[in-house]
């Protein structure tokens, strides 16, 4: 008798060991924070069955069939969670000033059957120059949530779930608060099973870039009187007579060169013309802009006054342009994926101004050489009819003896940027730009 009793009890404790056991050991992995993976549940439901039909035990045949059904349902739910989905973002305007508003729209579309339970989407979203390690809202604030993943960084991030054949669209504001390039990298989307046992990730969408160009002031904001700055740059020899501009013919007169002779005016008149040229008065106008706030780059960069001297080289250029000068920048900064020396030739097409803010807009700071190198490579590719705008933060002794050399001497100006006070250059006119103006009108 007690060898029967012994033995149900036996059986009664291998019943419930069968299908309890595995229930116990996922309970306690979840408890440590180690869920077992998909495969780990497998064996142990595939030895439920197993044992379900040795011991003719229906109902445990039944329980480990089922979950191993349910696995496979969700692994072919997971292996088709992500086809057939599509992501595309936009943003309106990608080209903004400090302080613009913006309409960010993450547009995401699940063309087919199956629905998603649970869909995960982040969007990196990186800034490049000198203000990428401050935090993004500090740059460029957006009204979603934002959170920094790990690997990723700071990222836009969008839970939801989807119906068959659903296209859901999220707006999102954003405003723009420093200069940079902005990238919203390709959307890290994850889904799966209803029960989140088996996960799919993929990488979604296009390569999104907004700009932000520096700011723009006015003279009166900071104080500085733009068209002295340009008319003490601009040579005299500017307004000799301009061959290439042609205003028409009169008679010859004796001494006029014969070069000047115009055959076609004489053989329609009959008597001797020559070209009348007109004066230019329009000289090519370089801003040479230095980064450099110390005179050696293992003393670092003063980003507020490297932006003050890239705000006030873009107002200039604006200016300038809006009265039909042509204008051009070189700077000793660095712009990324370029090796070439950062420089715009001057001109005064009407793209110029978009082509010179997003030169600027992706300007950061290099190290490489001082503002004085700058200014010797410009001096000697320096053209006639050619001034040079030198904005910088810095005026060391080296810059100040480039700055005194006779071939720069009636065609440059400097608009100076520091901290400190300018120092008075023989023969060269210096104007300050008010920081305190500029620190105002960016608030």
């Amino acid at each position: 008798m007690p060898h029967d009793v012994s033995q149900v009890l036996a059986m009664v404790a291998l019943f419930l060991l069968i299908p309890f056991g595995p229930i116990v050991y996922l309970l306690f992995r979840s408890r440590l924070h180690q869920m077992p993976a998909a495969r780990a549940l497998v064996g142990p439901f595939a030895g439920i069955t197993v044992a379900g039909l040795l011991l003719n035990a229906p109902a445990l045949a039944v329980l480990g069939a089922s979950v191993l059904a349910g696995l496979l349902l969700a692994y072919l739910w997971a292996a088709g969670s992500l086809r057939g989905l599509a992501v595309r973002r936009e943003c309106s305007p990608v080209r903004l000033f400090p302080g613009d508003e913006a309409v960010l729209s993450v547009r995401i579309q699940n063309a087919k059957l199956l629905p998603l339970t649970r869909l995960d989407l982040a969007n990196p979203i990186h800034a490049e120059g000198p203000w990428a390690y401050q935090r993004l809202p500090e740059l460029l604030d957006i009204s979603g949530t934002v959170e920094v993943r790990e690997g990723i960084g700071p990222s836009l991030l969008i839970a939801t779930s989807m119906a068959p054949y659903q296209t859901l669209t999220r707006r999102y504001d954003l405003t723009a608060r420093r200069r940079g390039v902005y990238t919203i990298e390709p959307a890290r989307v994850a889904s799966g099973d209803p029960f989140a046992i088996f996960n799919r990730t993929a990488v979604l969408g296009e390569r999104q870039e907004i700009v932000v160009y520096p700011t723009i002031y006015s003279p009166e904001d900071i104080g500085l009187p733009f068209r002295e700055v340009l008319g003490d740059a601009i040579p005299d020899r500017a307004l000799l007579d301009d061959p290439s501009l042609i205003a028409g013919s009169r008679e010859y007169r004796p001494g006029d060169p014969l070069n000047r002779v115009h055959w076609k005016a004489t053989a329609r008149t009959g008597a001797l013309s020559v070209r009348v040229h007109d004066p230019s008065t329009s000289a090519n106008l370089l801003i040479v802009l230095n980064l450099n706030t110390a005179k050696f780059a293992w003393q670092g960069v003063d980003n507020d006054r490297m932006e003050a001297a890239i705000d006030a080289a873009a107002s200039l250029a604006v200016w300038a342009l809006d009265r039909g000068y042509p204008i051009g920048i070189r700077s000793n900064g660095a712009i990324r994926q370029s090796s070439a020396a950062p420089r715009v030739s001057p001109g005064a097409s009407p793209r110029q101004a978009t082509i010179l803010l997003d030169h600027l807009a992706r300007l950061s700071y290099s190290g490489l050489y001082g503002g004085e190198y700058m200014l010797l490579d410009e001096t000697h590719r320096l053209e006639a009819r050619t001034g040079i705008i030198f904005v910088t933060p810095l005026l060391s002794p080296e810059i100040i003896s480039v700055l005194t050399a006779p071939k720069l001497a009636n065609r440059i100006s400097v608009v100076y940027c520091g901290r400190t006070g300018a120092p008075l250059i023989r023969g060269v006119p210096v104007h300050l730009a008010n920081r305190a103006g500029m620190q105002r009108a960016a608030s």
